[in-house]
Order: C-alpha cells, then sequence, then structure tokens
C-alpha cells in the first residue's frame, strides 16, 4: 500500500503530554513483524483538557482503514 512494502505493521496512538495541553495521533511502523519500530509522523493535533468545557476537546481513539479506492485512511 503506498510507500509502505508488503508485511508493513502501523500502530497509530493518542498521545496526551502530561501538561494536558493537546493531544497528538501519531504513527508508528514496523517492517520485521513488530520487533522495532520507527516514528513515522504526527498526523492529527486536538486540544487538550486544560480550561476547557466539559472536561476537554481532545481528539480520541485514532482508527486506520482502507477505503473503497485502496487508499489507507484514519
Amino acid at each position: 500500500m503506498g510507500e509502505f512494502p508488503a508485511g508493513t505493521l502501523l500502530l497509530a496512538g493518542n498521545i496526551a503530554p502530561s501538561e494536558k495541553v493537546r493531544t497528538d495521533f501519531v504513527l508508528w511502523r514496523s517492517t520485521d513483524h513488530g520487533a522495532h519500530w520507527n516514528f513515522q509522523s504526527i498526523l492529527q493535533t486536538g486540544g487538550g483538557s486544560v480550561g476547557a468545557p466539559h472536561g476537554g476537546s481532545g481528539i480520541w481513539e485514532p482508527f486506520l482503514t482502507v477505503d473503497g479506492a485502496g487508499r489507507l485512511a484514519m
């Protein structure tokens, strides 16, 4: 898919710094069945919980899928 060789594993996660000023969706990839992981990028950044109404305006639970055209979507 795209620039990733067959067998590549992707891991998306949500990281919130201890200051709680933002949340970041981050992406890692492995080409050796998960033995080693390489950071790829921050995919999206959302608001934090400090001073936000209703406890926060962050982003939650990244989800990766393949769309009908065979493209990777989040």
